[in-house]
């Protein structure tokens, strides 16, 4: 019978030469996979099932409406479907932006539902503070009527402020909510794993099971345990014409709560100093895991694995692998991806393989 690990562990046999001679340093790219190996229940249908916990005037947020629904629709009521709340972020600024981008004619009112796809009329059932069904039309609500004199019918500003407000209002609550679902310390199944640098796209502190020095760790979407609050939640980058939704966009938010920069390139260039004035290029090792490659990270992500001398890209099934080569490919495209994988530039591997692969090390010597 054919088994699948098996295959692509005899597929990876040809790179065990290369595997051998080690790295000098190894980086942990982590995502929520990485605490949910940890234990810890922070998929975001947790936190959406978390969200029917807080208060009725809480739950009355336009994001956490939509969020809500979106799940509802997509669960048989025994069985929870996956939710992933930045494509929703996604979905509604979409449909946002279909009125908006027509807001400054002063003779638009009406939004017919044919401007529309269904995903996005879907999306305006959760949003009724805003627009409201007309017939067959949609019509923003009045709060958000200008007043005369003023150009267009609509009042855009403030209905992009209260989309950016609701949506750090949903941020408040996930940090509440990631808090309480990480409060238990959890065993460490890679107990000696051996990490040198952490790119963390969590907002928790699992890593620190595996690395002390927190100069060494980049919290891309900042984390839970400052006393303020700079946690990123957004969207990707698709284009930089339309500003109109840039605080909803991940490389924004990063900027405006000051998160840690990363530059792969301040760790790759770092030379080896092997004594006696003699040093020698770095050679970097980034284990991706718990991460679906999804391009909305895709401006760092393509970034390391470009870099780094080797990519492991971690995976648990079948499926998950799959998935994994399906984002690699809308995110770096086909041509890159065929030729990391065969020069084995991208090394695919099951988690059970993550702590043994963080142990490959150079053995450097001056004679090198």
């Amino acid at each position: 019978m054919y088994d699948f690990n098996i295959a692509l562990q005899e597929s990876n046999k040809r790179f065990e030469d290369m595997l051998n001679q080690g790295f000098d340093t190894h980086i942990l790219v982590a995502g929520n996979g990485f605490d949910l190996a940890h234990g810890y229940n922070t998929r975001y249908t947790d936190f959406v099932d978390y969200t029917r916990t807080l208060s009725e005037e809480e739950q009355k947020n336009s994001f956490i409406k939509h969020f809500q629904a979106k799940m509802d629709l997509q669960s048989d009521g025994i069985n929870k479907k996956w939710i992933d709340c930045e494509d929703e972020i996604a979905q509604i600024t979409d449909s946002f932006s279909v009125m908006t981008s027509k807001m400054d004619d002063s003779l638009i009112k009406f939004f017919p539902n044919n401007l529309f796809s269904p995903k996005e009329l879907f999306v305006l059932r959760s949003f009724s503070s805003y627009v409201v069904p007309l017939g067959s039309n949609y019509m923003v609500t009045e709060k958000y009527k200008n007043s005369e004199g003023y150009e267009g019918y609509y009042d855009k500003e403030s209905i992009l402020n209260d989309l950016i407000n609701d949506l750090e209002e949903v941020i408040h609550y996930l940090k509440s909510f990631i808090r309480e679902a990480t409060k238990d310390d959890v065993f460490s199944p890679f107990g000696e794993a051996i990490i040198d640098y952490v790119v963390n796209f969590n907002y928790t502190t699992t890593y620190r099971k595996y690395i002390s020095d927190e100069k060494n760790v980049y919290n891309i979407h900042g984390n839970i345990g400052n006393d303020y609050n700079n946690m990123v939640l957004g969207i990707g980058d698709k284009s930089e014409e339309n500003l109109d939704y840039i605080y909803f966009k991940k490389y924004f938010q990063r900027m405006q709560k000051a998160t840690r920069r990363f530059d792969i390139n301040e760790i790759c260039d770092t030379l080896v100093n092997l004594g006696m004035g003699v040093c020698v290029k770095r050679n970097v090792a980034a284990h991706f895991f718990g991460h679906s490659m999804s391009k909305t990270d895709g401006d760092i992500l393509s970034e390391i694995i470009k870099t780094v001398n080797c990519s492991f890209i971690y995976y648990h099934s079948r499926k998950d692998y799959e998935e994994k080569i399906v984002n690699l490919i809308d995110m770096l495209g086909k041509k890159i991806v065929l030729d990391f994988i065969d020069r084995g530039k991208i090394i695919m591997c099951h988690i059970d393989q993550f702590e043994e692969n963080t142990k490959l090390r150079i053995k450097r010597t001056r004679n090198e």
